[in-house]
């Protein structure tokens, strides 16, 4: 992908979340653009997501 083009892994890593939560998120909102099996995000797009939150469930502490 070009340098201003990001795809859901390299998103994903940015934001601290899984692909699959970007890739929903990005169906849920309107975001991004969809080839296929590949997703492509813009900068834009990213930080639409960051503003708007993430979401999803607390992760649980586990006890030893």
């Amino acid at each position: 992908m070009g340098p201003d083009i990001l795809t859901a892994v390299q998103v994903a890593a940015q934001l601290g979340v899984s692909a699959q939560r970007v890739r929903f998120l990005a169906t849920e909102r309107g975001l991004g653009h969809h080839f296929g099996h590949v997703w492509a995000f813009t900068a834009a797009d990213v930080e639409a997501l960051r503003v708007k939150g993430i979401g999803g469930r607390k992760v649980k502490e586990v006890s030893p």
